[in-house]
């Protein structure tokens, strides 16, 4: 449980950006420095997984495979990032962004909507998906000691 608190309280700095009045310089500040707890946490919640992962696969399958459990969680943040920064340009096309203009107010409102309440969105679905995980602490020494027993039996 005390995984989610980093990620929810991320999720609620990233709600708070969207409401922010224009004018609220020192807020825009304060607010990033806030949410790197949850940033931290969002980090550290699918590298600490993967080893888990490793020792279920291996129960399942006899094989050892660190590589490409490592390689395949590096390419969905790489492709994730490359489909968010291109959904990002997208929209801000669409909503009529000018480069070194006065932008309108769809684009700004754009810019709330994809810099608050969208990443609050998935960091929720993120959050639901790991608390569905059904690898638990419980199941997890069971799993380590099915691996002990097998790799003691040969």
């Amino acid at each position: 449980m005390t995984r989610f608190v980093g990620v929810a309280w991320w999720a609620l700095v990233m709600l708070s950006l969207a409401f922010l009045p224009s004018n609220a310089r020192i807020a825009v500040y304060i607010l990033p420095a806030l949410a790197g707890l949850g940033v931290a946490s969002a980090h550290v919640i699918p590298w600490s997984i993967v080893p888990d992962v490793i020792e279920a696969d291996e129960l399942a399958t006899g094989q050892r495979r660190e590589a490409t459990d490592y390689g395949f969680l590096v390419f969905l943040q790489k492709g994730g990032a490359a489909l968010a920064l291109a959904f990002m340009q997208e929209v801000l096309h669409l909503t009529g962004y000018v480069p070194g203009a006065a932008q309108p107010d769809s684009v700004l409102w754009a810019i709330r909507l994809m810099m608050g309440p969208l990443p609050a969105l998935l960091l929720v679905a993120s959050m639901i998906l790991t608390w569905r995980y059904p690898l638990t602490r419980e199941r997890h020494a069971e799993l380590r000691a099915q691996l002990a027993e097998k790799r003691s039996n040969g």
